[in-house]
């Protein structure tokens, strides 16, 4: 295990060297431009292995030295960060194939940049869920900040490049300096560093500091997954990253912060009072209204998805803030049930923002641009990235058979349970949050409705659209890859739902 992980980071590091290798032209005109499109998939394949191994039942506990110190740097996998190693391996598998397409047309220096830093952050955000102590923690997560920013800031001669760069990296330190104080408080009260100790301490501290642990813990994460009101960055970053690095950070960074979330307000602190599951559970309803909101009104394409991942991370909170609220009431149950709803969606929104996003780029590779009002008529030019917006946009709306619907029927079960069993005040409390997660799904379904429809239906409105041409198969192809799984989950959900169900279960009895 420790070698195919070493593995993994020899690959995806060799190919960042071999992305800022000139090519001189096309991706396949130099053999170091050719490596570093075959590494990236290939170091994602062996963190795939590595997870699916761990998952399997194949332990990971080992020491990674750094530097002529050495600084050794502790790692583990169980279930729970293998589930989002996995998550993140996969979807940077068919990032990585876009990726090689999409760059071809970006000016070189450019194009060495995306090559250079894509796989490093494919690689931080592997580290992060594989982290077990302090160091290696903040070194994975600064790594996947940084490399985040230098890939936000590709177009950096633009000007609203560089203040959105600006914002992302103002928002994402703040947001590591709360997670840096969280884990110094943990630090000293344990008086180590490694995270399994943290959790042997973390019963016996103060009320008072439990609490402020938690609070930072959630806003250091909750910055970077983008919950109301730390969002401010999300709608101005994702859409001028490149689109195959909008979905990954859409569908996997986003999800690394809740891991963290789940990491430190679930596993490492354990059962809290009533008010930190009500908090999260509030954050949530508000995100995924004012996301939805937003996203409505929205008529550039990458911003009105960036605004979704704020809805749908609010939905993803929605299902953590009922596991923490049923436990602290003595239901394990409903606590296991929405746990499993929250990882549920953390895979479902993978996978169908993933796909929107690179479907969004390929609309404009082919010439139609992002503007919704200036498109029309595109599923004849483009009926594969069609298709695969078609069905993408369906996932994300909750409709039946996709895998939308599957992790939102469960969050609505979670909190029908909850209203049953918690008593009055609870039963409020869920009924209120019914009610927001039901009106986010009817305005992201008329949402996307709306979005679908002008792109791809009726006549081109300017001759842009009218010229539009269908995306290289390298950028439909991952699309599609990701819109049948959107398929292939929503029609067989058990898939899923079984092992999440045992992890969730897991989880909730103190099991890490």
């Amino acid at each position: 295990m420790t070698a195919l992980l070493l593995c993994a980071i020899g690959a995806l590091l060799l190919s960042a060297i071999c992305g800022l290798w000139p090519d001189g032209g096309g991706p396949r005109r130099h053999p170091a431009a050719l490596g570093s499109a075959v590494l990236t998939p290939l170091g994602c394949a062996a963190f795939a292995a590595l997870a699916a191994r761990s998952l399997a039942g194949a332990p990971l506990s080992a020491a990674i030295a750094l530097g002529p110190g050495p600084l050794p740097l502790a790692v583990a996998l169980p279930p729970l960060s293998a589930a989002f190693v996995l998550l993140g391996s996969a979807v940077g598998f068919l990032a990585a194939l876009y990726g090689a397409a999409y760059t071809a047309r970006l000016a070189p220096p450019k194009r060495r940049s995306v090559r250079a830093f894509l796989p490093l952050f494919v690689l931080s955000m592997a580290l992060v869920p594989l982290a077990a102590d302090l160091a290696a923690f903040l070194v994975a997560w600064e790594a996947m900040s940084l490399c985040s920013y230098a890939l936000v800031m590709t177009d950096a001669d633009r000007p609203e490049v560089v203040r959105a760069g600006y914002v992302y990296l103002l928002m994402t330190h703040l947001g590591a300096l709360c997670l840096l104080g969280a884990f110094l408080l943990l630090a000293s009260a344990a008086g180590s560093t490694s995270f399994a100790a943290w959790a042997l301490a973390a019963p016996h501290l103060a009320p008072g500091l439990r609490d402020a642990v938690f609070l930072l813990a959630l806003g250091g994460f909750g910055s970077k997954a983008a919950l109301v009101p730390l969002h401010v960055w999300l709608p101005r970053a994702h859409p001028v990253a490149p689109s195959h690095v909008s979905g990954l950070m859409s569908g996997v960074m986003l999800k690394i912060a809740v891991y963290g979330l789940i990491l430190i307000g679930a596993v490492v602190l354990g059962p809290g009072p009533l008010w930190w599951g009500l908090a999260v559970l509030g954050l949530g309803v508000a995100s995924a209204l004012l996301g939805v909101l937003y996203a409505v009104t929205e008529h550039d394409l990458k911003r009105l998805l960036a605004f979704h991942s704020v809805e749908n991370v609010g939905i993803i909170a929605i299902g953590l803030g009922v596991a923490l609220v049923a436990r602290n009431a003595g239901l394990p149950a409903v606590a296991a049930l929405a746990l499993a709803a929250a990882l549920y969606h953390c895979i479902n929104h993978a996978l169908f923002k993933t796909a929107l996003f690179l479907d969004a780029g390929a609309i404009e590779h082919g010439g139609a641009g992002r503007n919704l009002d200036a498109m029309g008529g595109l599923l004849r030019a483009m009926p594969w990235t069609g298709a695969s917006l078609c069905v993408a946009s369906a996932a994300i709306s909750g409709l039946p058979p996709f895998n939308g619907f599957v992790s939102e029927w469960m969050t609505f079960q979670a909190l029908f349970r909850l209203a049953a069993r918690g008593g009055p005040a609870l039963a409020l409390c869920a009924f209120a949050a019914v009610l927001g997660l039901a009106l986010t799904g009817g305005l992201a379904a008329a949402c996307f409705v709306k979005a679908a429809g002008t792109a791809l239906l009726g006549r081109p409105r300017t001759a842009a659209a009218a010229a539009a041409h269908e995306a290289p198969p390298a950028m439909w192809g991952p699309a599609l890859v990701l819109a049948g799984l959107c398929v292939a989950v929503g029609l067989i959900p058990g898939a899923l739902g079984a092992p999440l169900g045992r992890l969730a279960a897991e989880l909730v009895a103190g099991g890490g």
